[in-house]
């Protein structure tokens, strides 16, 4: 209705993704494997303000829910931005004590 995509299977994809960063946040955080998820996927999340709002933009006016959206969009950056500080920070110490 308002261009958004439509339910199926392919969600799973998303599914997944979300929940190896999960894993990677709860399971495997005093490891070197999970601190990596974690950089990778906070990278990934600091990105998607900037995939969303080149091109075209998203303007206010264009449906109810855009504003909503943009300061999804700016929380979504500024979590995954400090994501990354903290993953390099525990990455930068975990060489430094096994070194």
């Amino acid at each position: 209705m308002l261009g958004f995509a439509g339910g199926g299977l392919t969600n799973l994809v998303g599914i997944a993704i979300l929940v190896v960063y999960l894993c990677g946040t709860l399971l495997l955080s005093d490891r070197r494997l999970g601190l990596v998820i974690v950089l990778i996927g906070s990278l990934l999340a600091a990105g998607m303000p900037v995939i969303h709002m080149t091109g075209a933009g998203v303007g206010v006016k264009r449906s109810a829910g855009a504003f909503f959206f943009v300061w999804t969009l700016y929380a979504l950056g500024v979590t995954g931005i400090f994501g990354v500080i903290l993953s390099v920070r525990a990455l930068r110490s975990k060489r430094v004590d096994r070194g």
